[in-house]
């Protein structure tokens, strides 16, 4: 069965860096529809449980090329991930990268 948001832990996603995910931009403002394909480049957060057993945690995903996308709601579409709306917010490039390695780079923030 394939995991909801609720189940999503740093642990998740560490073994899938490198990982190609697929969105649609779900977002009404602008640009829905538009098809993305991401790469998870970074699991970012504490190794230890907040006060209420929550990891908050983020993942860091790079495009290739410019994409006019800048932030908003994106449904994740992967067989084993159940389809889901994420908050993505396009970031700087991390230190030790450029834009000229990835064009874009995209963060989810679960907490």
């Amino acid at each position: 069965m394939p995991l909801t948001i609720a189940e999503y832990t740093p642990d998740t996603f560490a073994s899938r860096i490198g990982e190609c995910f697929h969105f649609t931009t779900a977002d009404e403002r602008a640009l829905r529809g538009l098809e993305l394909s991401l790469t998870l480049l970074e699991v970012r957060g504490p190794k230890r449980p907040d006060a209420n057993g929550r990891e908050p945690f983020s993942l860091l995903f790079a495009a290739p090329g410019d994409i006019p996308f800048l932030q908003g709601l994106c449904l994740l579409h992967h067989p084993d991930f159940a389809s889901e709306q994420l908050f993505m917010t396009r970031v700087m490039p991390p230190r030790g990268k450029s834009s000229e390695e990835y064009g874009s780079y995209y963060e989810a923030i679960f907490g």
